[in-house]
């Protein structure tokens, strides 16, 4: 139980790293409502914070298990407007596609979390790696140009 830095409520959940401080789902919601971009970081602390308020009794090999098969089932939906398109058989259907993109997100950004990653860190990392594989550098400079 935690008292939420912007209403003073005793909450039981709260997303702790999004705003520097404690804040509850409330609050968050209204919060995240008037931005249009959000972090790493933020977006992993909704994750985490969405699924084990739904699963709060189960170990993390229980959750890493359904994670697993998570991931396998949204890159099986993420395929299907792919399909469609690639065959010539309908237009890319960008918003199904942004859908279930996002659900891969949410899928990934759980299982860092429970492996205790930060998402960011997984980023980067990804990062230098295609800088090395590809011998490149600066990559990270010019996508913020």
């Amino acid at each position: 139980m935690r008292e939420c830095e912007r209403c003073l409520d005793v909450v039981e959940s709260s997303y702790e790293p999004v705003f520097g401080g404690f804040v509850c789902n409330f609050c968050a919601e209204q919060l995240f409502s008037r931005r249009e971009r959000i972090t790493l970081v933020e977006f992993q602390a909704t994750c985490a914070a969405t699924f084990f308020k739904r699963h709060p009794d189960e170990t993390n090999a229980d959750r890493l298990e359904f994670f697993a098969l998570c991931l396998a089932e949204e890159c099986g939906e993420a395929i299907k407007p792919l399909r469609k398109y690639i065959t010539g058989k309908d237009e890319l259907d960008k918003a199904s596609l942004r859908e279930e993109l996002g659900d891969i997100l949410n899928v990934i950004s759980s299982i860092a979390h429970l492996a205790g990653l930060k998402m960011e860190d997984v980023a980067m990392l990804n990062i230098k790696k295609r800088e090395d594989r590809f011998g490149m550098t600066g990559l990270l400079d010019g996508a913020r140009a």
